[in-house]
């Protein structure tokens, strides 16, 4: 019941106001116009309850999940969503939690958007589902493995049925490292760039939108392990246990082709195909091709060929078709027994693949598929490692995730100039793409650069560029770019005029479509010495302390941190004057060129309390000020909570200035820093 109802006293008769959207005698039915959300907070009653009939629940959690290095550390927006929990001695692979919308829905299109984290190197599998009165039960949409350390959105077009109903499945992988967390569901009627999906899985049982052709000279095969011939071939499915593969070894001759065919023609528009794909062997192997055509391949959509390492390589292609064309996927042998090509996990959706999140991550930790390989047409390589990096005063103490990172050693021999590059495997689809990853740059002044370009052969788009010492800290970057396809995209660290210039990189994550909607959040709670995206300025008079309980001075500060134990505050006594400043600046973290939200709480008693103030802009012209308090504030001895909404700047930079008053009593303190993309208005 979504209202509130009531009876008069010594009658069985009630009657009931219902909530904005909401009909019915016993306010059970949402209008057709109601906009229908959940966001799992205190006190909200949801659509979505968690099935009893399931190994595995949802489960209601703020702050991090209980496990490490698996689920997120913060709900998307406010303090709670949804996970399940993937350790304990009972829980198994395969183990489900679905929860189902528990009322009415109107029979209308509803565009469908949530948010949803997938961090785990055990991760397993979120499945959306529709099913109504006379409409089997079918899957919408679905996303399998890691997606790194990030809240992604989803978004899909449900069909107006009757009775409909929406049903959310986690699926557990194969260990505990594989907690999955939702947040922010939206239901709003109508459709968007359409997305029904269409998959192949390749697994017993399962159906699939692929046949095998009658016009090629032999067939894909199903196999569940690794491929029969040495040195080729994969070692195992890239997502359940089955997948297909050519087997090329004898009678197979040069130059024979096999084909698969969507079994029934497509829709004319739009539409948006992904899948997994195992190129090793030799370097003469043959070709991986997809196509559209009526009765053969025609139009050819995506190409590859030759020895792509020991890996599987995601692919993603956004094409148009008219009314009654197919879809062609086939392989063929060239000059080698050892060209074993293999595919996995397609999925295909009406609309362009525009916003999409089909990742590819490089987190370097052993085992661990990256898309990234190393360059030949280069100086020296790029080495990985765990924990401290040999040379004392550069290079980090520890990976930014995980044990594992990589960095360029410039100790003799190397010498100045000298270049060490990685390079994407495969080719990149045209269109835009997202890219955030984590780099380290400690040492001398004149230590080098750290570069990332897009190129067919060799870089040649630049898209980003740093330089220099920028202290002994992780610092995050994100690019948005378009490329063109056949692009390839090359990351390069270069040795300047010092031994003292080890560059690193860590947990690279790149998608397609743009940035926009990937959630970043910086968080900054004080709580340990771990870096903050706001560092001390080097252009202000003292800095910022951290502490915990009350500050030095009598009637001044608070009495204890906002949240947690720690804080940070300006000590106005002795030395300091009037006017003097305290100043926090993200000026050495490259932010997205978009716009942010920054919050954060700040408790300024005293009586001689001065300004605490907050400037934004672009690295490059003077910052304006977005945000001031000055003097005792009311209710002096409670926290206060900010919410500010930044503008959009090229090459972005945020300030945040605790200024003195007249007298010792004007302590100013903050806690619980957030900044978050996308501005404050787009995450309510």
């Amino acid at each position: 019941m979504y209202g509130k109802c009531s009876s008069p006293e010594g009658t069985s008769d009630y009657t009931c106001t219902c909530n904005q959207g909401v009909s019915g005698k016993d306010c059970d039915m949402f209008t057709s116009s109601a906009v229908v959300k959940c966001t799992f907070e205190y006190g909200e009653r949801c659509i979505f309850e968690t099935e009893a009939n399931h190994e595995l629940n949802w489960d209601y959690q703020s702050l991090g999940t209980r496990s490490s290095n698996t689920g997120p550390d913060n709900a998307h927006t406010g303090f709670q969503y949804v996970y399940i929990e993937a350790s304990g001695k009972s829980r198994q692979a395969g183990d489900k939690a679905v929860m189902s919308t528990n009322i009415q829905l109107s029979n209308v299109d509803y565009y469908m958007t949530f948010w949803y984290h997938m961090k785990g190197s055990k991760m397993g599998t979120l499945n959306i589902y529709t099913e109504g009165t006379t409409t089997a039960k079918s899957i919408i949409w679905t996303r399998s493995g890691s997606q790194g350390n990030d809240w992604v959105k989803g978004k899909v077009n449900i069909t107006a049925m009757h009775g409909l109903k929406i049903s959310i499945e986690s699926i557990r992988g194969s260990g505990w490292s594989s907690d999955i967390a939702i947040d922010d569901i939206s239901l709003t009627p109508g459709t968007r760039g359409g997305s029904q999906l269409k998959t192949c899985s390749f697994e017993a049982g399962a159906s699939c939108f692929l046949v095998e052709a009658t016009n090629d000279d032999f067939d894909w095969t199903p196999i569940s392990g690794e491929s029969p011939s040495s040195g080729t071939g994969p070692k195992a499915a890239y997502e359940g246990s089955t997948y297909k593969y050519i087997e090329v070894s004898s009678p197979v001759t040069s130059n024979s082709v096999a084909r698969l065919m969507s079994s029934s023609s497509l829709n004319g528009g739009d539409h948006c195909l992904t899948f997994a794909y195992h190129m090793f062997g030799s370097d003469d192997m043959g070709e991986l091709k997809i196509s559209t055509g009526v009765t053969a391949p025609d139009n050819e959509l995506f190409k590859e060929s030759g020895n792509h390492d020991d890996q599987w390589n995601k692919g993603m292609v956004t094409f148009t078709t008219s009314p009654g064309m197919k879809l062609f996927v086939e392989a063929n042998k060239r000059n080698t027994w050892k060209g074993d090509i293999a595919i996995d996990d397609f999925q295909l959706k009406s609309g362009s693949c525009d916003g999409g999140s089909q990742l590819e991550t490089c987190s370097f930790e052993v085992g661990a598929s990256c898309f990234l390989v190393e360059a030949t047409n280069d100086d020296f390589d790029w080495t990985p490692l765990s924990g401290e990096s040999p040379s004392s005063g550069t290079g980090p103490k520890a990976a930014y995730e995980g044990s594992m990172y990589k960095y360029i050693e410039v100790s003799s021999p190397v010498i100045s100039d000298s270049v060490a590059r990685l390079m994407s495997s495969s080719s990149l689809n045209g269109g835009d793409h997202c890219l955030t990853f984590a780099y380290h740059m400690f040492g001398a002044n004149d230590m080098g650069e750290l570069k990332i370009s897009t190129g067919v052969t060799a870089p040649d788009n630049e898209l980003f560029i740093e330089s220099g010492n920028h202290d002994d800290q992780w610092n995050k970057g994100m690019v948005t770019f378009t490329t063109s396809p056949g692009m390839k995209l090359f990351v390069e660290a270069n040795k300047g005029n010092t031994w003292q210039g080890d560059i690193a990189i860590d947990d690279i994550q790149l998608k397609s479509g743009s940035c926009d909607d990937l959630a970043v959040t910086f968080r900054c709670d004080f709580e340990t010495d771990a870096p903050c995206i706001f560092k001390e300025s080097s252009q202000d008079e003292f800095d910022w302390t951290r502490h915990s309980l009350t500050t030095p001075s009598t009637d001044t500060g608070p009495e204890k941190a906002a949240t947690g134990i720690y804080y940070i505050y300006t000590e106005a006594s002795y030395p300091r004057t009037f006017g003097d400043k305290a100043v926090l600046t993200t000026e050495a973290t490259t932010l997205q060129d978009t716009s942010w939200c920054l919050c954060f709480n700040y408790h300024m008693k005293g009586s001689d309390i001065g300004i605490l103030e907050v400037f934004a802009g672009d690295k490059t012209s003077s910052l304006t000020s977005i945000w001031q308090k000055t003097g005792e504030q009311s209710d002096p001895a409670l926290w206060k909570s900010a919410t500010i909404d930044v503008q959009q700047y090229s090459n972005p930079v945020i300030t945040i200035e605790g200024i003195r008053g007249s007298s010792y009593d004007g302590d100013i303190a903050i806690d619980d820093i957030s900044l978050s993309s996308g501005g404050c208005n787009t995450r309510k």
